[in-house]
């Protein structure tokens, strides 16, 4: 997420193709280059909408991975061979619904797998209104909705869950020259009722976490506070203690009930 700011800085119309690791600021390596954008588009095409195309085999993967607090998105002119189409996701509650809308008639094979929060436990699959058998679903959990579309026309698919959990990303907004600062989240776990974040901060600096936790309530934690709650929402801060390295490594956990 925090590759996707680059673009506010420096001159528009280019990203610069290395910063410093130290400091926010360009490495002097020549910007103008074309493929200085994939610092920016890459994460957007790849990791938010992991949209894969295979043209010679007129098939695509779809693997989006929305942040669990976007309640709606839409992508429009998503492009292989001759086919066009546009993915939109709306989540509330309980519910996730996304769309997907071919320009053309023409059919092609799409492996739509969303990633859905840690934890999360589907009770219900609706493949343009009509309810996937109760067999076909079981118990599944976390990114293991796997569906084999032919797409011919438009296609709704709604997904009924409870129980998930995931940490928000966690963004900055640093400005040119200032010093790296910021929190790095290295690992995440979920093991029967806790959920373990392995995370990376500069000593004596605190840090503010959102976690999205959804039909469950969080019974503890450790070496984070909690600061407030707003629906699934939980706000948390990390504090880590003085020191003299430059980094420290700090694992934080929720328990569930």
């Amino acid at each position: 997420m925090n590759n996707l700011n680059v673009y506010r800085n420096w001159a528009l119309g280019y990203l610069e193709e290395v910063l410093n690791g130290a400091e926010y600021l360009p490495s002097g390596v020549c910007a103008h280059q074309c493929w200085s954008e994939t610092m920016v588009l890459q994460p957007i095409i790849e990791g938010l909408i992991g949209f894969e195309p295979d043209a010679p085999e007129n098939t695509a993967r779809l693997h989006p991975a929305f942040p669990a607090n976007w309640d709606h998105v839409s992508i429009q002119n998503l492009k292989f061979d001759r086919n066009s189409f546009d993915l939109e996701m709306k989540r509330n509650d309980g519910k996730t619904t996304y769309w997907i809308r071919p320009e053309y008639q023409n059919a092609f094979s799409l492996d739509f797998n969303p990633l859905l929060p840690k934890g999360t436990l589907i009770t219900e699959i609706k493949l343009n209104g009509k309810a996937l058998p109760a067999g076909d679903i079981g118990n599944i959990t976390f990114s293991e909705l796997k569906l084999k579309l032919t797409i011919q026309g438009d296609y709704r698919i709604d997904v009924k869950h409870r129980n998930g959990i995931s940490v928000l990303p966690y963004t900055t907004d640093p400005k040119p020259g200032e010093s790296s600062s910021g929190l790095r989240i290295l690992k995440t776990a979920l093991e029967g009722k806790e959920y373990s974040l392995l995370l990376e901060g500069k000593p004596g600096n605190a840090y503010l976490l959102s976690f999205y936790i959804e039909s469950r309530n969080p019974t503890g934690f450790e070496n984070m506070e909690l600061i407030g709650q707003n629906g699934n929402i939980y706000g948390f801060e990390v504090i880590f203690e003085e020191g003299d390295e430059d980094y420290v490594e700090k694992e934080v956990l929720i328990r569930l009930d």
